[in-house]
């Protein structure tokens, strides 16, 4: 691939990865999604399976139990509420994703969260986040409370991801404050995953 299309892809994937995030609480229908980057349908699944070794579907779905259990360690809400959080018409549907991502209910994974921080994983990071981002289209813009981060990094292949987030989940120790978590895409390339890195971002007081 010419590395002026490869920028243009990765640019693609970006602005893709950062509207779904943004957007988790809404149904994110494909045809919306194609037309933030004007690619179609067929291509935007075609473009996101290669860079994200997941269908487009499995990591929305992903995303949005994702968030759920980072809304469980900052905000006391009801089942209903945390569904509708995360872009849920209603409980059922929410605590089935739910189960299938983490082979136990919501319910259950509220009741029984223990949380401590690994040592060989830990990093702190003041992040203080004032320049606004400039959206292009209908991106929106985000805004990031400053304060004290929790920063993971995950060296190699995104499929790694939700390994690092089930242990960020389940072994931390520190109390998580009000705040979006996100997650910074540092490089990324199509040939070679060991050379993709991606940091997350967790708020803690």
């Amino acid at each position: 691939m010419k590395p002026d299309t490869e920028n243009i892809y990765q640019r693609k994937i970006n602005q893709v990865i950062d509207y779904i995030n943004a957007n988790l609480h809404l149904p994110l229908r494909l045809d919306i999604i194609a037309g933030q980057v004007n690619v179609s349908e067929r291509q935007l699944l075609r473009i996101m399976k290669g860079a994200l070794n997941e269908s487009l579907y499995a990591y929305v779905a992903r995303q949005r139990v994702e968030r759920a259990v980072l809304y469980m360690h900052t905000e006391d809400m009801s089942l209903a509420d945390l569904a509708s959080r995360v872009g849920y018409d209603n409980p059922q549907s929410f605590s089935k994703a739910f189960k299938k991502q983490f082979s136990v209910s919501p319910k259950a994974y509220m009741d029984k969260l223990r949380v401590r921080l690994r040592e060989e994983t830990e990093k702190w990071s003041n992040a203080s986040v004032r320049k606004e981002i400039i959206p292009s289209g209908m991106f929106g813009t985000i805004r990031l409370q400053k304060g004290k981060y929790a920063v993971y990094t995950l060296k190699g292949s995104y499929a790694g991801l939700q390994e690092l987030y089930n242990t960020i989940n389940i072994d931390f120790n520190y109390t998580k404050r009000h705040g979006m978590a996100f997650e910074e895409y540092v490089s990324y390339s199509e040939e070679d995953d060991d050379t993709q890195v991606t940091k997350i971002y967790i708020p803690i007081k």
